[in-house]
């Protein structure tokens, strides 16, 4: 059976709820920072678009639309007040740069004039996140791009582990067959040995005939031919099973999902 879809097992998200989290002063004091003008102008925009709802649902009552927007208003102006005045904010949860990777080998100091100096330090200024990050943060557009972005990257994973799951699933049951047929065959080997020592008293000495000397010799012959022909395919097997993981590579690769899951299933 096809495993299901990624996007029908994962939630979406969940509706937002109060909740309390205790934070020591001294990780205030130390790690939070008062909001620069652009972070402000976000949170702004976020309480505005937050409020186009409501006043949109009360669009026929007057008095209770006049109402709501008057708290909306206060506390809007109210929170914004303390946040130009310094309030502390905590930090970006993420932070990108486009500077390169600390094992990269330093660059020569190259002979630069003062004004082409400035001009670095300003393409670099414009490279670095703003407000450590924070005004991104606020951005909602941005960050319901960057979720996006995540969920386009993680349904290619999640339909691999159902595939994983599903492959998973079926060794195992071949599994507990093979160990189901290993039984039989360890209670099979058990009855015939004690079958063996039962009837082992009964047996007459045979005596020595130069026939039976030449045909145990001739089957032990035979038995080590055998032996040295198994010896010579020893490792087909294995490469075998490395050429087929070869070749579902390749297959994931240059096949769709959907290809994929049918040639690999059946």
């Amino acid at each position: 059976m096809a495993p299901k879809e990624p996007s029908q097992k994962r939630q979406r998200g969940r509706p937002p709820g109060a909740s309390k989290t205790a934070i020591p002063r001294s990780t205030i004091t130390s790690k939070w920072s008062p909001l620069t003008a652009p972070s402000i102008a976000a949170i702004d925009a976020i309480l505005t678009d937050a409020a186009r709802p409501v006043l949109h649902r009360l669009r026929d009552r007057d008095q209770r639309r006049a109402q709501a927007q008057t708290i909306l208003r206060l506390f809007t102006a109210r929170l914004r007040g303390k946040l130009v005045k310094g309030m502390p904010f905590p930090p970006a949860t993420t932070t990108t740069t486009s500077s390169s990777s600390p094992s990269s080998a330093p660059p020569s100091k190259p002979r630069t004039t003062r004004a082409s100096s400035s001009s670095s330090k300003r393409q670099q200024q414009q490279h670095e996140p703003r407000d450590g990050g924070r005004e991104a943060e606020l951005d909602f557009e941005k960050t319901v791009d960057a979720i996006a972005a995540l969920e386009r990257v993680l349904d290619p994973l999640l339909h691999s582990a159902a595939l994983l799951r599903a492959e998973r699933d079926r060794e195992q049951r071949a599994l507990k067959r093979d160990y189901a047929l290993l039984r039989r065959l360890e209670a099979n080997a058990r009855a015939q040995a004690r079958s063996w020592r039962e009837g082992r008293g009964r047996e007459h000495d045979l005596q020595d005939e130069e026939e039976l000397l030449a045909l145990s010799q001739q089957i032990g012959s035979h038995m080590e031919s055998m032996r040295s022909n198994l010896a010579q395919i020893e490792g087909v097997l294995p490469a075998i099973a490395k050429s087929r993981a070869a070749l579902q590579g390749v297959l994931c690769e240059l096949l769709s999902p959907e290809q994929y899951e049918q040639v690999l299933l059946g």
